[in-house]
C-alpha cells in the first residue's frame, strides 16, 4: 500500500501540469466573482465542472498510454483527415490565443517588477519559453517546476483560506444546486474553462511523455494520475471561491 502510494505520488506529473495548465487567470479572476457576487451558492457547480473534466482527462490519458502515436494521428486512421486537420487547426488557434493572454500577462507582471518594457519582457520570455523546448530534458524540468508552482499556489491558498475563517456551516449550504439570477454567464464560463477539450488533448501527450522518461508511467493507472491534478483543480477553484465570499462579497466588492 505504501510503495503504491508513493509511487501514485511521483507519477503524478501529467495531472499536475494539465491542472495548472486549466488554472490560469481567468480561472483566477471567474472564481473570486463567483464568490465575491453569489457568496456559496455556486460551489456546487465545481464538482460538476471537475467531474466532466477527469472523465476527459482520464480517456485521454488511457489513449496516450495505449498508443505510440498522437491523438491526432490516431483521429485520423479513425475519421479521416478532414477531421484531423479540423480539430488540429481548432487546438491550434485555442492554444495560441491561450498563450497569447500568458506571454501578455508575464510581460505586465515582470514589467511592473522591473520597469522593463512590457513587449521587451514578452518577447524575452517567449523566447525563452520556446528555447526550453530544445533541450532533452525539457519534460522533466517542466514537470518539477509546475509541481512546485502548483504547491506554492495550494500553501498560498490554504493560508488564505485559513486566514478569512469561512462559516463551514454556510459553506456546506453551498453544495446544494441552486442558481442565483444573473450567475448564468459566469456558471458557463467556469464550467467552459474547466471542460478543456485542449487540456484533455494535451494530457495524453504528456503522459507518452513521461513513458519515455520514467519508467514509473507504467507502474501506476493513467486515471491515477489524471484525477489526480484534476482533484487539486477542484480544490484550488473551491478555496479561492470560498475565499471570495468570506472577503470580498461581505463588503460588496
Amino acid at each position: 500500500m505504501k510503495s503504491r502510494l508513493r509511487s501514485w505520488f511521483q507519477a503524478i506529473g501529467p495531472g499536475i501540469i494539465t491542472a495548472a495548465l486549466v488554472f490560469g487567470p481567468s480561472k483566477m479572476t471567474i472564481t473570486s466573482q463567483l464568490g465575491a457576487d453569489y457568496g456559496f451558492a455556486l460551489l456546487w457547480i465545481v464538482i460538476v465542472a471537475i467531474f466532466f473534466m477527469m472523465a476527459y482527462t482520464s480517456m485521454a490519458a488511457r489513449i496516450g498510454s495505449a498508443t505510440q502515436q498522437s491523438l491526432l494521428s490516431t483521429i485520423k486512421q479513425r475519421w479521416g483527415k478532414v477531421v484531423a486537420v479540423t480539430i488540429g487547426g481548432c487546438i491550434f488557434l485555442v492554444t495560441a490565443s491561450f498563450q497569447a493572454g500568458n506571454a501578455a500577462g508575464t510581460g505586465i507582471s515582470i514589467s511592473e517588477l522591473t520597469g522593463i518594457s512590457p513587449r521587451a519582457s514578452i518577447m524575452l520570455f517567449s523566447l525563452l519559453a520556446i528555447g526550453l523546448l530544445f533541450f532533452r530534458s525539457f519534460y522533466k524540468l517542466l514537470e518539477i517546476f509546475m509541481t512546485a508552482m502548483v504547491l506554492i499556489m495550494l500553501f498560498s491558498f490554504v493560508a488564505t483560506l485559513f486566514l478569512a475563517a469561512p462559516d463551514w456551516s454556510a459553506v456546506a449550504t453551498g453544495l446544494r444546486p441552486s442558481l442565483p439570477n444573473g450567475s448564468e454567464v459566469l456558471v458557463v464560463a467556469f464550467i467552459a474553462s474547466c471542460f478543456s477539450i485542449v487540456g484533455a488533448f494535451y494530457q495524453s501527450y504528456l503522459v507518452q511523455e513521461n513513458r519515455r522518461v520514467s519508467v514509473i508511467a507504467n507502474q501506476v493507472l493513467n486515471k491515477d494520475r489524471s484525477m489526480a491534478g484534476m482533484l487539486i483543480l477542484g480544490f484550488m477553484s473551491k478555496t479561492v471561491m470560498i475565499c471570495g465570499d468570506s472577503i470580498m462579497h461581505p463588503t460588496g466588492i
